[in-house]
């Protein structure tokens, strides 16, 4: 595992496609190192092996350029926030040492994608504690933990433009064959039936449209951003 600047998290293979894929395409093709981490390996959903799942990962990985895709392996619809699974979060933070690390949103569809976010926040903060896994150093947080929305938006903090990346991230999304094609041999879900990438890219285009462009992806800070002066506001 290398260090990055960027650091992503997501409950189920797919999540930060879906999310934030077009934010993850900007910053690698901007020069950043990004590194994304899912928490479990999907195994509950209702098509796709574990196997295939992990091929799809994989390959949307590659698309978006990231450095490197590590799997916690954390069973799906088990995501508690227990001793072990938040060393597992330190120890990614430790090793990778970003400086900015995003997950879900607190409210979402999914309870998964809840306990997500709260699980990378316990890590977050004990991943500056001398008495947590003193052995795997440097002790020290991410500067900024930033929560990225799925199935449910609110107002965000900030709107990243991601109208130039969107194809990328489209086609990360669709590398996800065995959840989002609507094919015979797959069983119709939620996923597959045939608005749930709509729904992603309607969002996206609120956001887009907030900002003046065409897509956008939201984010929430969960604290005040401290600006030196109001004119670094100005580009």
């Amino acid at each position: 595992m290398e260090k990055v600047d960027f650091l992503a998290f997501g409950a189920h293979p797919d999540d930060i496609e879906c999310g934030i894929g077009g934010t993850i395409a900007k910053l690698t093709r901007l020069g950043y190192k990004v590194g994304l981490v899912d928490l479990t390996l999907g195994e509950m959903a209702t098509n796709g092996t574990i196997e295939q799942r992990q091929d799809e990962a994989y390959k949307a990985m590659e698309i978006l350029g990231a450095s490197f895709r590590i799997n916690l392996e954390i069973p799906d619809r088990g995501i508690n926030l227990t001793p072990e699974n938040i060393e597992k979060v330190v120890e990614i933070l430790r090793k990778a040492q970003p400086k900015v690390i995003a997950a879900p949103y607190w409210v979402d569809r999914h309870p998964d994608h809840e306990r997500a976010g709260s699980l990378v926040k316990e890590g977050f903060f004990s991943a500056g504690l001398n008495k947590v896994l003193p052995e795997i150093k440097p002790i020290k947080r991410p500067e900024k933990y930033l929560r990225y929305f799925l199935t449910i938006s609110a107002t965000p903090s900030f709107v990243v433009d991601v109208t130039e990346y969107y194809s990328i991230k489209k086609r990360a999304v669709l590398a996800h064959v065995s959840q989002f094609a609507h094919r015979p041999e797959f069983s119709q879900t939620f996923l597959n039936e045939g608005q749930f990438l709509g729904r992603i890219e309607s969002r996206d285009l609120f956001f887009g449209a907030q900002i003046g462009k065409r897509y956008g992806e939201g984010f929430v800070l969960q604290e005040l951003l401290e600006l030196e002066h109001p004119l670094v506001l100005i580009k």
